[in-house]
């Protein structure tokens, strides 16, 4: 049996010192998870909330990185209709490399409407975007040279740098948290999903 740490970093203080210490807490918890033998630890993402103040995953997780050494490092999750397939599938590389091959990529639509609202995205807009940039993130790890023509997203002819140290790309999870539907997509991609206890049966 493995165990891992999932870490919101939620927030009651509005106050720089008050969010920086959760940062500290976070970044120590890590630590120590992993002096414990833990296999993994996660951090998730969310904007604008109270929920969490981890807006963007890569930059915390190559920080975490360069203050551990064994314990994997999980995106739990990148909510990919917020992000451009080109620059997380860079950064993703760029972490990949500096964790030294310990991420775990895991990958989400969303669920939070108003956060959809803060980014003036479509929320109904989130099943179709978020399957473009998965299929260009995935193509870009594993393809020179990479073109998609797709409703939201094109690449044309592309190969990314820095490359992938893990083969042929990090662990992929889908986050399936709030419906049951999204199993049948990690199904179909033959994907490891990440869910909770409010999943739907």
């Amino acid at each position: 049996m493995k165990f891992a740490l999932f870490i919101l970093a939620s927030w009651t203080e509005n106050d720089a010192a008050h969010q920086s210490r959760i940062y500290a807490e976070a970044l120590e918890q890590v630590r120590y998870a992993e002096e414990l033998g833990f296999d993994s630890a996660w951090i998730a993402e969310h904007h604008s909330s109270r929920y969490g103040i981890f807006p963007s995953l890569m930059p915390i997780l190559s920080h975490i990185a360069a203050q551990t050494t064994t314990i994997r490092l999980g995106a739990g999750v990148s909510v990919l209709p917020f992000h451009h397939p080109i620059r997380l599938a860079e950064e993703v590389a760029m972490v990949d490399l500096l964790s030294n091959g310990r991420l775990d990529f895991g990958v989400g639509r969303g669920s939070d409407d108003y956060e959809y609202g803060n980014f003036k995205i479509d929320f109904d807009s989130r099943d179709r975007r978020f399957q473009e940039v998965l299929d260009i993130i995935l193509g870009l790890w594993t393809t020179e040279d990479f073109s998609y023509h797709g409703q939201y997203y094109q690449v044309d002819g592309l190969t990314i740098a820095p490359r992938l140290l893990q083969k042929p790309h990090p662990p992929v999870h889908l986050a399936v948290s709030r419906t049951a539907a999204s199993v049948d997509v990690a199904v179909a991609r033959g994907l490891p999903i990440l869910t909770s206890s409010f999943t739907d049966q």
